[in-house]
Parts: structure tokens; sequence; C-alpha cells
């Protein structure tokens, strides 16, 4: 090399190179190959239904689609107008209005409907049963010092006695554990507020001191209960549906406030004093629908694919339910349109989007739609309820040779998207667990803001910060949920075969 001219030797060098990239680009095909082998194998290898390829432009399609016709102030509009949607609202009734309407008016689905469901009970936060304000709760240390503490009364409270202030000493704990019946704790609770300061670790763990930490509480004779708040902080507390009627007065505050009293007692060594104040209490009943919207089916119209998400929300005030679950039931809707509007064949099977209500508190909505439609051939029930961040997963709950067909889908998504089998304790969702209870395969939306019950979703979640705001700053996301939801909707409901759907997961027998 060092005897030929310059040029020479740069032309040498640039051949080498490229001779070396080719080799490279040639082991990059071959390897893309092998998984792609790999990843077909795996998918067909517990199931005699083999997903035509064909469907891997349509998705493509779909997921184009849902990025030009999903438009979030369609859910804006009820977010920012109506405001919250707990049962018997105001917010809630103008909110399915609005929706219905906007459904009806699109011309896009060949049926717009509502179907009654009755609540037995509902709750109300403040007294006058009026909505949206701050002045209903609130809780105060007033030893060693003056502060107001950040609470948010558990869904189902009962109010402080004769709707006055309750004011006592404080006693913190950190579990059930530590207050269990007889031990020294337990002893010195009598005419307290206990506190509870459990760390965050995992929602359906954590959840259950918004579920119960008044019968702990009461148990050992205390006047009130102050539980430390699911998520992450920022003096964010989160509500939600605890006992209902609570056994004393129940509230979550906010991690940093738990803390706050746990240093005054364990470390300075003072019982703290708070004044807490509840207005929290139940009502009769309430008459109201689940929505529901579809294209029918060309070739089985008696066959339906079900997609949607919950109508309901919590109503910390200041809180819209944008992300819960605002844009799954959004997501939901929109998913049915991306499939009319993409051009595609229209699906042989129905596909019907379906808002259920009361998914907060008693699940009233999906055991109403269950017993309604018990009597359809329900192929898939796919319902989103974890906040529409960007999805990472499709969670799937149903038999082996369901998961190899759903494998199959989802492989052919764009972006790295994955099967995750019965994603948590309750399934795919609690909405479409009695559908699950009859035998119908079920799916979720997974996103990278809830995994494993944890994740930033629970800074939004049931509180104050949830509010469309939040949807705006991740309006792609969205719009990459409505595709993924779109797409495995649409192949469902179109394949020749049905979904597998015999031995479904014991799990929801009880739904």
């Amino acid at each position: 090399l060092e005897e030929l001219p310059c040029a020479a030797r740069y032309s040498y060098f640039a051949q080498l190179i490229m001779v070396l990239l080719v080799r490279f680009a040639l082991l990059l095909v071959a390897a893309t190959a092998a998984d792609s082998s790999a990843r077909l194998q795996h998918s067909t290898q517990s199931s005699s239904i083999i997903v035509d390829p064909k469907y891997k432009m349509a998705t493509a399609t779909l997921q184009e689609v849902a990025l030009k016709t999903t438009n979030v102030y369609e859910l804006g509009m009820a977010c920012d107008l109506c405001g919250a949607r707990p049962v018997g609202s105001v917010g809630l009734n103008c909110s399915v209005d609005m929706w219905y309407k906007n459904l009806t008016n699109s011309g896009i689905f060949d049926k717009v409907w509502t179907e009654p469901v009755y609540v037995p009970t509902t709750w109300n936060r403040c007294r006058g049963n009026i909505e949206g304000f701050t002045d209903c709760e609130y809780a105060r240390m007033l030893h060693p010092r003056n502060a107001s503490l950040h609470i948010l009364g558990a869904g189902g409270t009962i109010a402080t006695p004769n709707n006055e202030p309750l004011t006592a000493e404080v006693l913190v704990v950190e579990n059930f554990d530590d207050l269990a019946v007889g031990s020294a704790a337990c002893n010195k609770a009598a005419g307290k507020i206990v506190v509870f300061t459990h760390p965050f670790t995992d929602y359906d763990v954590d959840v259950e001191y918004r579920a119960s930490s008044d019968s702990h509480a009461a148990a050992c004779g205390a006047v009130g209960v102050l539980f430390n708040s699911v998520g992450l902080g920022l003096q964010n507390p989160e509500t939600g549906e605890g006992n209902d009627p609570s056994k004393i007065p129940s509230a979550a505050v906010s991690r940093e406030d738990a803390k706050l009293l746990q240093r005054i007692q364990d470390i300075w060594g003072i019982t703290p004093v708070v004044q807490m104040y509840l207005e929290g209490h139940s009502t009769p009943g309430a008459h109201v629908v689940n929505l529901l919207a579809e294209i029918t089916g060309a070739v089985y119209p008696d066959k339906v694919v079900v997609v949607g998400g919950h109508l309901d929300s919590w109503e910390a005030p200041g809180e819209t339910g944008a992300t819960d679950d605002g844009t799954g039931t959004f997501a939901g809707w929109s998913a049915v349109k991306a499939i009319a509007l993409s051009g595609l064949p229209r699906p042989k099977r129905t596909v019907r989007y379906v808002g259920w209500v009361d998914e907060e508190r008693t699940g009233s909505g999906g055991k109403a739609y269950a017993k309604a439609h018990a009597d359809e051939e329900t192929i898939l029930a796919y319902e989103s309820d974890s906040g529409n961040w960007t999805p990472y997963a499709v969670g799937f709950c149903g038999n082996a040779e369901g998961s190899a067909v759903m494998q199959q889908i989802v492989d052919m998504l764009d972006g790295p998207i994955e099967l995750l089998p019965s994603p948590a304790q309750d399934g795919c969702g609690a909405d479409i667990a009695p559908l699950l209870a009859l035998g119908v395969p079920g799916a979720s939306l997974e996103d990278v803001a809830l995994v494993n019950g944890t994740g930033f979703y629970f800074d939004f979640h049931h509180s104050v910060s949830d509010t469309f705001d939040v949807v705006l700053d991740n309006e792609l996301a969205v719009q990459q949920t409505v595709g993924v939801m779109a797409s495995v909707v649409y192949v469902v409901a179109d394949m020749d075969e049905d979904l597998p759907s015999e031995a479904a997961t014991q799990l929801f027998q009880s739904a």
C-alpha cells in the first residue's frame, strides 16, 4: 500500500469499506429474516389458525388513518364544558348527551343508541350535591403548628359527626400489621385519627388502604382515618372507591403530609393534633345509560367485536376525568371511526363501540351490558382504561389458541408492540369482566405510564391533575393508541375464522 499513489490508496480503502458494508447488510437481512421467521413460528405454534399476511398492510393503513382522523378535541369539549363525570352528576349527563349527538351527527356509524343502567346508590362529596368546589372537605394540623393538609375524601366516606369539624390527636402507623387488634398501637388508637404511611409499591396492593383503612382503624376505636395516597406525591392525593359506607370518616392524605405527621411523631416526639372535615354522603340510586355506536358487519352482522372504555370519572375538585377514562372511551369510538374512514373493505363482523357507565364504583354498566347482550355472539371485548400514553402492549385474556392468534396480529403492528397475557389482577378491564365470565376473550390497551401497577399514570389518577391539558400534551400517543386498537379490532372482525373463545380464564367467574 505504501508504494501506491495517494488516490489509489483512497480507492482501495473505499472498496474495502464498501465490501464490509455489504457484508454487514447481508448479515442484517439474514438476522431480520430469521427473527421474522421465529416470530411467525412463535405466533402460530399453538394455533391451527393462520392470520392472512394481507392484514399487515391493513394494520399499516389503520395506524396511518388514526394519526390523521383522531381529533382529541372531541373529548376536550366535554372535559372543558361539562367537567367531571361521577354517576348521577350534571357533568356525566352533559358529556353523554354531547357525545351521543356528535356520534350521531358524524354520519359514520350505522347505529348510535343508549341502553338504560340503574345504579343502586350514588355518593356525593358535598352536601346539596354541589359539584366541582373545594370547600366540602379539608384537614388542618393544629399542633405543633398550624398547617393545611392536602386530602381527598375516599369514595363512600361518611361525613364527620354532626357535619362539624372533627378534632383529635393523631396516631401514625405504617401498615395494617402495625395496627393489628391487640397490638400496642391499637391500644393507643381509641379516640384518635389514625394515619397510615404505607409506601407506594403497587396499585393493586396499595388500593387496599383506600378500601379498608377505615375498618382497621375503627376496630381499634379510632374516630377518623387518613391513609397515604396512591401515587408519587407532589401534594396531590388520589380519591377513589373506598368502603361504602365507611366505618369512620376516611380520606387520602398526600404523601408529603403523611410523612410530615410521621416525622413529628417519631422523630420529634410530639403527638400531632389534626382537624378534619368531610361532607361525603350516599344518596339514592340513579338511572343512567351506556352509550353504543356500531358499523354493521358485511357477512356476519350478528357476530360482534366490542371496543370501548368507561364514561364516568371521579370528581376531585378541578378534575375532568380526561385520562381516566376520557381517553379510553374516546379511543374506543375513534378506533371504530378509523376503520370506517380507512377505505378498507367493511369488516365481516359488526364492530361496536361501548361506553360503559359506573366503572368507578359498582360496575353496573358492565354488568348491565353483559346481561343485555348475553345471547349475542361476542368475538372479542377490547377495553382501554390505562390513560392512553404511548402504547407498548396489547393485553389478552383468553385461552392459549386465542393468544397464539392475537400474537400473530400484534406481530403485524408497526412499532414495538408486544402481547401481554392476563396483564393485571383484574385482567383486561373491569367493564368487560362480566363478558369474560361468559367465555368471551378480552383485550386491553397497555401503555408506558402504567407498567406493573406503578408509573407516572398515578401522578394524575383520580386527582386534581386529571385534566384535558394532559391529553393535549400526549396527543400523538392517543392517536397511536387508536391506531393499535383499530388494527386489532379490524383484523379480529374481518379474518375468516372466529377468534377462539372456549376455556375462558377462571379469574372472571365471579364477575
